[in-house]
Order: structure tokens, then C-alpha cells, then sequence
């Protein structure tokens, strides 16, 4: 399983130490971003960092959008992310799903709402995908063993 996570505050952060406390390989997670302002947390946890330019050199099951509001639109329009074959996974707060459908040009949009207790493998996560995107998601359904 391949996972790229668009942006790396915060919860983004919480949710990869709790895939890799989970048992998640580092090798099945890429950090996509713009900057290198988080290297020390990539090179502790040593998972890989590609610049939002060359995702598209990468293959992913499906990538977590993880940045601010104000910055969701630009990050999946500015990226070279083939999004219609791509999950989108937002964490994103107040951008409904239909304005990220539309700024992805995709109906595989799903959004959750977790904590950053995702660290210790503790969030309560709301889950929201439309039954389209449920039938057609079907590795995101069943969770990694």
C-alpha cells in the first residue's frame, strides 16, 4: 500500500506516527509538499518527502489532503496529481465534498474528521464518502493488516 499525504501539519503528522505505530512500513508513505520545513520529522520517522511538483512520478492507493482551508483549492489544482485515479482523502474542515470533487475533477473524495489522538491509534474519526465512491473504494474500506 502507497500513501501520500498532501501537507504535513499537525494531524498529518499524528496520523503517520499512528500508520507506523500501527505497522505500517515508512517505505508506504510519501509526504508531498512544498517546502522542507518539516525534514527533521520525515528523516525521525523516515518516511520519503517528494515535491508537490513530481507527485505524479509516484503511484498512490490514495493521498490525504492535510493542509489548511484557505489552502485546499490550490494544493490539489496546483499538484500533478492524476486525481481520477487517485482517492482523495480530506481532513480538511469546511470544504464539502462537492466543492473538493470539483477542485479535483473527481468523485473519489472521501472526508474525515480525526484527532490528533491519531498518534496513539486513539481518534473518534467521522467518515463521510458518497455510497458511489463506497463501492468503488473498496481498499479503503478494509484496513491494513
Amino acid at each position: 500500500m502507497n500513501i501520500g499525504f498532501l501537507g504535513c501539519g499537525n494531524i498529518a503528522q499524528a496520523m503517520i506516527v499512528g500508520l507506523l505505530d500501527s505497522g505500517l512500513k515508512p517505505s508506504s508513505i510519501t509526504v508531498l509538499t512544498r517546502n522542507q520545513k518539516k525534514k527533521k520529522f520525515y528523516e525521525k520517522n523516515s518516511i520519503k518527502r517528494l515535491a508537490v511538483s513530481k507527485a505524479n512520478l509516484a503511484k498512490f492507493d490514495f493521498i490525504f489532503l492535510c493542509v489548511k482551508p484557505a489552502d485546499a483549492k490550490d494544493a490539489i489544482e496546483g499538484s500533478t496529481i492524476n486525481w481520477g485515479n487517485t482517492p482523495l482523502i480530506s481532513v480538511v474542515a469546511g470544504i464539502s465534498s462537492q466543492k473538493l470533487k470539483k477542485f479535483a475533477n473527481s468523485e473519489k473524495v472521501i472526508r474525515i474528521m480525526p484527532t490528533t489522538s491519531a498518534e496513539f491509534g486513539k481518534s473518534i474519526t467521522a467518515i463521510y464518502m458518497a455510497e458511489r465512491t463506497k463501492k468503488t473504494n473498496k481498499k479503503i474500506n478494509s484496513s491494513p493488516k
